[in-house]
């Protein structure tokens, strides 16, 4: 087998510019629809009081309507009574009292159910025999007379109850009494308690009766997980109930009216809404949209109608409409959202009572719209391969520095520019870098170092006339240092992980072919719309988003590899972890990374595998390192965050036999902690799976063991070696995971050293 003769040093310095170059850079913008209605930057069409399209000059109303309270901030299809249907006592059945179906007075098909015997002190009451969808929007007309001169209020205060949402049990109960303000009651674990009110327009007129012709109208919703009503239809007249952290729904189920208090009338509505669509403005990207390939992206947050099992029956849909809009100019873009209701359908409940005939009920329901966020990935292109020029005839030194804490490879070259042939180079050229070894066999082999930029060329003159020049190269991290964000970034809030890489890598011009992304499934925590987690401020560097944005995803590592490729993968091995395994990817010996020995290395060739091969250890140690003063272990991790709710969650791990067991070979005495506060973590779940892998990467045995060998260009960070013949400093029979690399070469020198890797190593697991 051929042996090594001498090393090798081949370094490429690429001509002048880009070989990928950011054509369009790329934008994004979101907006809050209901702020762009209510300035006038987003049209939407007309409909008159039957919902029907609005023609002529007949009066309309907006399709798309904004329910803007407080947070809520919710745009919906505009809730109209349905006047086409007749709901009377076939609908109902009776709970107490003596009913009557008063008709042909109020409203077109309008039906008054008349309570005709309430007496003082006496309930009275119906039920439907129909069902509210799950998260309906209703109407009910109230009429009560003043309570009797005899009513008992302190045995029987006057009341009208509405309880909704009955299904298996009593979900929800609205009441106006007589004396007080209207409430919010519901039916939980802990039976009924009364609902926060957080916001409210409204006040209620004459609550102790309403007067000679009088009546209320009382709108129902569940709007934005809160529940919503309003004496106007939601136009400004509402009041919003909620708990702090919960989010609140009402079930499908029936729906009972009850009253105390005399004689009393209700009418019942269901809900029509049209469809509606909204177009927004010309929205300036700063460039030709439409001569740019870049993807397209069109994002909503939104909150659909689902069933009661989950599954989603509407949601607001957006599509882009450039290309069918005339009134833009070349650098904007226009999206149009359409919100469909759903018609909900009840059949066979009942027959009417005057007619015989089987009964239908239908009414709809909104899906519910908060914001568009429309932009464009960057379009990258492929300028050709750069010519090159060979530095390696010239290259004096070298020493190459890939650090354990993913700062970028540092480079530092020693060249001969004895004819000033090479005074010219300037900051900023992409120089590429391979070591490795000439053979006996007159074959030569190099591997990859490192590929990077010139930061530092100053020429130097030296004792009797002789010239050098030193650089100073840094891998690409420092284009994502330097590239920054300029304002027209999206709101990453609920990305996945790995589109959040692709848009942010494009923008800064690196081509798809310099992008190793794993995908581990990961998405982004989300905020509120009016409050997103992940909106980068104008004047951030990419690399410290990136840098959290891997954070949160378990934990990832974050590099240029060896060839100038961008790579997110595990920080222990280096592999592209998936959704199965990613939480198994903890650096040890028995999860996911692998484990296998890439190199065994030798401090006497009696213990080689391979006397000609490369692993002779020129150097060992084995740092003696104190537990409690290092920065890289922690036996106590607690993560801290707040839910949507406003809610703190925290989650801690500690390792007891460190804190308290002084037989134990991780024995400190006291907490050595490791505390975050993180905003993205958003629930109970998140901060929990935060703390245990914090806990597994830290509280490892932290023992490491730093060699020198003769140069291994083809070793990298993340692989596995072992030791033999380490008996004397203990490192014999142990498995340990390379976790940083230095090389260095000096044609100057003719020892051992000449040409050697520095590698730093931590232990994973003995027996091997």
């Amino acid at each position: 087998m051929a042996s090594r003769v001498a090393p090798v040093a081949e370094v490429d310095l690429l001509e002048p510019g880009q070989r990928y170059q950011v054509k369009y850079d790329g934008f994004a913008r979101a907006d809050l629809v209901a702020d762009l209605l209510a300035t006038g930057q987003a049209s939407t069409n007309f409909v008159d009081w039957r919902g029907e399209p609005a023609v002529g000059s007949a009066a309309r109303h907006s399709a798309a309507m904004v329910v803007g309270r407080g947070e809520l901030n919710a745009v919906i299809a505009r809730p109209l009574l349905d006047l086409s249907q007749s709901i009377g006592l076939g609908h109902f059945q009776p709970i107490a009292g003596t009913w009557q179906a008063l008709k042909g007075i109020g409203l077109p098909n309008e039906v008054r159910l008349y309570q005709s015997d309430g007496r003082a002190n006496q309930l009275t009451g119906v039920e439907s025999r129909f069902e509210l969808p799950r998260n309906p929007v209703f109407c009910i007309s109230l009429y009560r007379a003043e309570a009797a001169p005899d009513h008992d209020w302190a045995a029987a205060a006057p009341r009208t109850q509405i309880n909704f949402g009955i299904a298996g049990r009593e979900h929800w109960a609205l009441v106006l009494p007589y004396a007080g303000p209207v409430f919010l009651m519901h039916n939980g674990e802990g039976g009924w308690e009364r609902v926060t009110e957080t916001e409210r327009s409204v006040r209620v007129p004459t609550l102790e009766g309403f007067g000679s012709g009088q009546r209320l109208f009382l709108w129902v919703a569940c709007l934005r997980e809160r529940i919503v009503m309003s004496t106007d239809g939601f136009a400004e007249d509402l009041w919003v109930y909620e708990r702090p952290g919960r989010s609140l729904s009402i079930p499908q189920g029936r729906l009972r009216l009850t009253h105390i208090g005399g004689q009393w009338m209700f009418s019942m509505f269901a809900v029509k809404m049209p469809t509606a669509t909204i177009d927004s403005c010309g929205i300036d990207a700063g460039y030709d949209t439409t001569d740019s390939a870049g993807q397209v992206l069109l994002q909503l947050q939104r909150r659909p109608v689902k069933d009661g099992d989950g599954n989603v029956l509407a949601e607001a849909v957006a599509e882009d409409t450039t290309a069918q809009r005339s009134d833009l100019t070349a650098t904007q873009r226009a999206w149009r959202a359409t919100i469909e209701p759903y018609t909900y359908v009840q059949e066979g409940f009942g027959t009417d009572p005057e007619t015989g005939e089987e009964l239908e009920f239908r009414t709809q329901v909104s899906p519910e719209l908060y914001t568009v966020q429309s932009g464009q990935y960057a379009e990258v292109i492929d300028n050709g391969e750069r010519a090159v020029t060979e530095l390696s005839a010239d290259v004096m030194a070298l020493e190459s520095d890939h650090p354990d804490d993913q700062r970028a490879v540092l480079c530092e070259l020693a060249v001969d520019n004895q004819l000033g042939q090479h005074s010219g180079i300037e900051e900023h050229r992409r120089v590429n870098v391979r070591l490795g070894w000439r053979m006996s066999d007159a074959t030569t082999s190099v591997a990859d170092t490192m590929s990077g930029y010139v930061v530092e060329p100053p020429p130097m003159t030296e004792e009797g006339g002789r010239t050098s020049l030193r650089l100073t190269l840094l891998d690409p991290m420092i284009r994502l240092r330097d590239e920054k964000c300029d304002g027209r970034a999206p709101i990453f809030d609920g990305w996945p992980v790995i589109d959040v890489f692709r848009w942010v890598l494009d923008r800064c011009g690196l081509s798809r072919d310099e992008q190793n992304l794993e995908d581990t499934g990961t998405e982004l925590s989300a905020g509120q719309p009016e409050r997103p987690l992940w909106r980068v401020e104008p004047g951030r560097p990419w690399l410290e988003l990136l840098t959290e944005v891997a954070r949160f995803d378990h934990g990832a590592g974050i590099f240029f590899d060896a060839s100038g490729v961008f790579t997110k993968a595990c920080p222990h091995c280096r592999a592209l972890r998936t959704a199965e395994d990613v939480t198994r990817h903890d650096g040890g010996a028995d999860g996911a990374c692998s484990s296998t020995i890439d190199w065994e290395l030798y401090t006497r060739v009696s213990e080689a595998g391979d006397a000609a091969g490369a692993g002779e250890i020129l150097r060992l140690e084995r740092p003696r390192l104190s537990l409690s003063a290092l920065e890289d272990y922690a036996n106590y991790v607690m993560v801290s965050g707040v839910d949507d709710g406003g809610v703190p969650v925290a989650a801690v791990v500690y390792d007891p036999e460190s804190m308290y067991d002084p037989a134990s070979d991780r024995y400190v005495g006291w907490r050595k902690m490791h505390v975050e506060a993180l905003e993205a973590c958003r629930s109970q779940a998140a901060v929990n799976r935060l703390a245990l892998e914090l806990f597994g990467q830290l509280s490892r045995r932290p023992e490491h063991i730093e060699i020198v060998t003769p140069l291994l260009p083809q070793m990298r960070i993340g692989q596995v070696i072992a030791v033999r013949g380490g008996e004397d400093v203990g490192a014999t029979d142990s498995a340990y995971r390379v976790t940083a690399l230095r090389h260095r070469l000096d044609r100057t020198r003719d020892d051992a050293e000449a040409a050697v890797t520095e590698i730093k190593a931590r232990w994973i697991a003995d027996g091997v």
